[in-house]
């Protein structure tokens, strides 16, 4: 099932008086990891309560959808092949910043992710250490379906790779889930127009260098966290 599909379930149940929380146990009954999130079950339960008819995305008139096109994809690609240590502001001044991304209505399930990333990542190791390939290394990622499922705890094994488990209820330890998108969220009250967003998104952006200590710190406050869990 697609997500159109999914939320179309979503929308007769709902005029059925089904609680999302019902909605959401038959969706990972019928689907299992492909189910989507009990909060997105919430949120259009909610939306189709309030008279939400249509189940497919509005329309954002103010993002740019000329930029992940094939051709754009593989000149940034092209670019950072040539000069891996390329910065963001560099490749900014030529193309879009951008590798790899998701086709509208694809589902990012345990087959996506060992295809798409755990699989690209693993050639990438065995060319840049082609006497050690795999040996030692350690990959850490949290507790959602995708890579929490036995295929995927499989395909590292058959290569070699230990996985950290990662507790359950545990912080986050991407800077960006547990410090970054607090940071931005923190500076985006009264913005009343893109333009505005843009703007304080921007400035929130270009000053992390200022608070590259803050960023420590809480990154050691998790790991201890982590550590203990």
């Amino acid at each position: 099932m697609n997500k159109e599909q999914i939320r179309a379930y979503i929308k007769v149940r709902t005029a059925l008086n089904m609680q999302p929380k019902s909605i959401f146990d038959d969706l990972c009954t019928a689907l299992r990891d492909q189910a989507p999130s009990y909060n997105t079950v919430v949120r259009w339960s909610k939306l189709c309560r309030d008279g939400r008819e249509e189940v497919e995305d509005e329309p954002r008139p103010d993002r740019p959808v000329t930029e992940t096109t094939s051709d754009n994809i593989e000149k940034a690609r092209h670019l950072i092949d040539n000069d891996p240590y390329l910065t963001i502001d560099e490749t900014q001044t030529t193309d879009p910043v951008l590798i790899h991304h998701v086709e509208r209505g694809q589902t990012i399930d345990h087959d996506y992710y060992i295809n798409n990333c755990l699989q690209p990542l693993v050639n990438e190791i065995k060319k840049q250490r082609p006497s050690s390939g795999t040996h030692a290394i350690k990959i850490h990622h949290d507790n959602a379906r995708p890579h929490a499922h036995k295929d995927v705890s499989t395909y590292l094994e058959s290569q070699g790779i230990m996985k950290m488990l990662q507790p359950p209820n545990s912080p986050n330890l991407a800077p960006c889930d547990f410090w970054l998108f607090d940071l931005i969220k923190e500076n985006l009250t009264n913005q009343r127009s893109s333009v505005s967003l843009h703007r304080a998104v921007t400035k929130v952006m270009f000053s992390i260098n200022d608070d590259s200590e803050q960023l420590d710190d809480e990154l050691r406050n998790n790991l201890k966290v982590y550590r203990t869990a």
